[in-house]
């Protein structure tokens, strides 16, 4: 399985291969092409050895927040990590938010629209579901990044979609009497 992995500026890509019970051995994929394979033993409940190469290190681990703490020494390190879906719809959050105006809700990966539950001309609060989309046998609720009118709807129910497909667009106009 893929991850997702932000260590202070750094965010790299992982791949999991044959995780089990205390022990997982990992590929590290850097973007350069580069890759490192390293063998992830659970030593105690928090504690943990990883063998690379020839080198061990110990560490010992926190999760705070959803983020994971690690503790190599005097300084902890802050790693957050999430798996390729919720990578993905985080980035269609965070890519929705950061607008301003006229925002167009986008699929976050290829699935189907299971349901629209907003209609043209409607008020929407920030936050309130938009559509059902079924990716990778879920179904992801998409929520509105603003407060403001749906203007458009590109979506039907039952339609498929591929990645960043637009869905709604939601804009600042005055709600129509």
């Amino acid at each position: 399985m893929g991850y997702i992995v932000r260590l202070n500026a750094l965010k790299q890509r992982l791949e999991v291969e044959k995780p089990g019970l205390g022990l997982a051995s990992v590929i590290v994929r850097f973007e350069d092409g580069r890759t490192i394979e390293l063998d992830a033993h659970r030593v105690e409940p928090n504690c943990f050895s990883v063998i690379v190469g020839t080198r061990v290190y110990e560490f010992d681990c926190d999760v705070q927040n959803g983020d994971i703490e690690l503790h190599f020494g005097n300084e902890p390190l802050i790693v957050s990590v999430l798996d390729e879906r919720e990578a993905l719809l985080q980035r269609a959050k965070e890519g929705a938010a950061a607008q301003e105006g006229e925002v167009t809700v986008t699929a976050p990966m290829p699935g189907k629209v299971v349901a629209v539950l907003v209609a043209e001309g409607e008020k929407v609060e920030k936050g309130q579901g938009l559509a059902v989309i079924e990716a990778m046998k879920m179904e992801n609720e998409l929520k509105s990044p603003i407060e403001g009118v749906v203007l458009k709807i590109f979506a039907q129910e039952g339609q498929a979609l591929e990645g960043k497909a637009p869905l709604i667009t939601i804009g600042q106009a005055a709600v129509s009497s």
